[in-house]
């Protein structure tokens, strides 16, 4: 996770500059993914002896119209950091509104910190790629300094604000300002939905990595699927001959025969599962390797790691829809 997390970071920079990054809007549940940006730091924290704590204005809406990836990317990089910064103490965020007109909104997300603070002749520099407040910080707390980089252009991309308040060893202020319209509730599905589904079908994984092989028949098992695992795409392709598959989910990079070869091999055979739908299991976001992969014949795309909320998604919409 961490090591796609640098690469993710680099990529989504890179897309930024090349002005290939679309921003998508969608319905979203505000306070839940406060909730769960916080949930998902608190062992970080409490590891720590930081205590994490958020609270919303009376009134800030529920649900709301945007890009819900990039918001929660905005806000997990932010917290991450104030709890990574600081070494005791409390991460207080805030969460507020300016109603402009209608169902139009400011939302202002402020996250305040008790830790190491930023030199004030260093504020201006910390959103610069690579650059973070003093040179030790890399050493002693890790990171590749890209993280609030990609926050000032996300929220420049919403046309959005992201300010900074601190002095050396006195903490941090965050205050991210983003426009966004109110809409109508949405339907969420928790992790206790996912699980209790059933689908009751079998799959063949080809995937070379033992560590995934392990977490996919596990995640898999747990959703009523019936699991066949094989090392390579060359094993997918004897498999796929002779056992019929509800569905196949491929790795990319595998050795022998990759993920691509095979799918084109399984479709173009004669055997049971020609018309079986593959989908992709890659780390890549590359828009470029999403169409190689369409153009071979895969009907869909998981990223890696596996989050079980998109694999039921495209399982839905290829086993049940």
């Amino acid at each position: 996770n961490s090591l796609l997390g640098i690469i993710n970071d680099i990529l989504d920079l890179s897309k930024i500059e090349a002005g290939y990054l679309h921003l998508d809007k969608v319905a979203f549940n505000f306070h839940q993914m406060i909730h769960d940006v916080c949930e998902l730091n608190r062992a970080f924290a409490r590891d720590k002896t930081v205590t994490i704590k958020a609270t919303l204005e009376p009134g800030t809406p529920k649900y709301l119209l945007g890009d819900a990836m990039r918001v929660r990317q905005i806000l997990m990089n932010i917290i991450t950091n104030a709890i990574k910064f600081t070494r005791e103490g409390r991460v207080d965020i805030e969460v507020g509104f300016d109603h402009i007109e209608n169902d139009r909104y400011n939302i202002i997300i402020e996250v305040h910190d008790t830790g190491i603070g930023i030199p004030k002749d260093r504020i201006d520099k910390i959103f610069e790629s690579f650059e973070q407040a003093d040179v030790s910080i890399s050493r002693n707390y890790g990171g590749t300094g890209l993280g609030l980089t990609i926050c000032k252009n996300l929220v420049d991309l919403m046309d959005g604000y992201l300010e900074v308040e601190s002095e050396a060893d006195k903490g941090a202020s965050f205050i991210i300002t983003l426009p966004l319209r109110e809409t109508d509730p949405v339907e969420d599905e928790s992790e206790v939905d996912l699980l209790s589904k059933n689908y009751q079908k079998r799959v063949l994984v080809a995937e070379d990595n033992v560590v995934n092989q392990r977490v996919a028949q596990k995640m898999f098992s747990k959703i009523g699927l019936d699991v066949d695992i094989v090392f390579d795409g060359e094993a997918a392709v004897a498999a796929a001959s002779t056992q019929h598959y509800d569905l196949i989910v491929m790795d990319i990079e595998m050795p022998i025969l990759n993920g691509l070869e095979a799918t084109r091999s399984i479709i173009a055979g004669d055997g049971p599962n020609r018309n079986t739908p593959i989908i992709a299991m890659t780390a890549s976001v590359l828009e470029e390797d999403r169409q190689r992969i369409l153009d071979a014949g895969m009907k869909g795309v998981v990223g890696k790691p596996v989050r079980l909320k998109q694999l039921t998604q495209e399982l839905d919409r290829l086993l049940v829809n």
